[in-house]
């Protein structure tokens, strides 16, 4: 399956804190990416990756919120750009967690789709599949568009939601943050789970 990735920066790291305290509830509302994270541009020297499994989701299926076939923070804040109302158009990328849940299924068994949602390369025969799921629109911007933002299935998940350390397959942190809180709590948990590089070269240095 098709894995789950999430980027974060150091002042935004308090989602690791369910998995210190093991009390299992992140209490925010945060968005997740299918696949891999957008690494170039630009490069990521101070960053946090976390690299979930599907059971993440799975699990989750109650918290779900919505998903969208575009990053929708890209179109909010303007950094790709629509000719029609921006929250109208917003909604209309917006699908709930049977669209999302089988969109994905429909993209995993075929090698162009899968490759569009696990490394954003673009794929006719995904847009086959996902005109089947949202507007004429939607599905028009993401054919036009060289932007890889425009082709990073996301979803958020409601407060409350669930997050165990069997979620996750990796934590990637600068070497820099091992020894920090709450990465040192971590680390002594589950070590395994850590991947540290070092920031001078950032992490699209590390062979994932």
């Amino acid at each position: 399956m098709i894995k789950i990735s999430k980027v974060l920066t150091l002042d935004k790291i308090e989602i690791f804190n369910s998995l210190v305290n093991c009390d299992g509830n992140v209490n925010r509302i945060d968005y997740f990416s299918l696949g891999e994270p957008i690494l170039d541009p630009p490069c990521l020297r101070g960053t946090i990756i976390i690299d979930f499994n599907f059971q993440f989701l799975l699990d989750n299926q109650d918290y779900f919120d919505y998903g969208s076939p575009i990053d929708v923070g890209s179109i909010k804040f303007g950094f790709i750009k629509i000719n029609s109302d921006v929250e109208r158009f917003i909604e209309s990328t917006k699908c709930n967690y049977n669209k999302f849940f089988n969109v994905i299924e429909k993209c995993s068994f075929k090698k162009s789709p899968f490759d569009m949602l696990s490394n954003h390369i673009f794929s006719m025969e995904y847009l086959e599949i996902i005109e089947n799921y949202f507007q004429l629109s939607v599905v028009d911007l993401i054919k036009k568009s060289n932007d890889p933002h425009t082709w990073l299935f996301e979803f958020c998940l409601k407060e409350g939601y669930q997050l165990e350390l069997e979620h996750i397959n990796k934590i990637f942190i600068p070497n820099t943050y091992l020894f920090m809180s709450p990465f040192l709590e971590l680390n002594k948990i589950n070590s395994q789970k850590i991947v540290t590089y070092n920031p001078k070269y950032g992490i699209e240095s590390y062979v994932r």
